[in-house]
């Protein structure tokens, strides 16, 4: 017999999950901090110095992984919810092919272009594919 646990206790675990993360990702890195700097440094203004480097690099990441993380989760619901597939996949439309072709073009004709504009390159490709053919 299974167990039907309320939406609400599923949302709390969830939120909870999610803030264990953050701290996580927070608190440990190159240089470990412990809860009560954290605490000090955010709610009382001390450690200004330690704070700067915090704000301008383990927060920013922390939000671009959690935004990026929904936003493939909400990309993949709406490729299963078009499909009317559960078990699609980028590959089913063709999206991987597409990357990979721009990708080993752009590797073999502009050795020299940096890594992020090959992404780039790769990503322009996705939006361009239904267009070109």
């Amino acid at each position: 017999m299974t167990v039907k646990i309320p939406m609400t206790i599923r949302f709390l675990i969830l939120f909870v999950a999610l803030l264990v993360a953050c701290y996580t990702a927070l608190a440990y890195g190159s240089v470990n901090y412990s809860f009560s700097f954290l605490w000090d440094g955010f709610v009382h203004g001390a450690h200004l110095k330690e704070m700067a480097s915090l704000s301008e690099l383990r927060i920013p990441r922390i939000l671009a992984a959690m935004l990026i993380g929904a936003a493939l989760g909400v990309s993949g619901t709406i490729m299963q919810a078009i499909t009317r597939n559960p078990l699609a996949d980028p590959g089913l439309l063709g999206v991987s092919a597409g990357a990979k072709l721009a990708l080993s073009i752009v590797i073999a004709f502009l050795p020299g272009l940096v890594f992020p504009l090959k992404m780039g390159v790769a990503f322009l490709d996705l939006h361009l594919e239904p267009y070109l053919s």
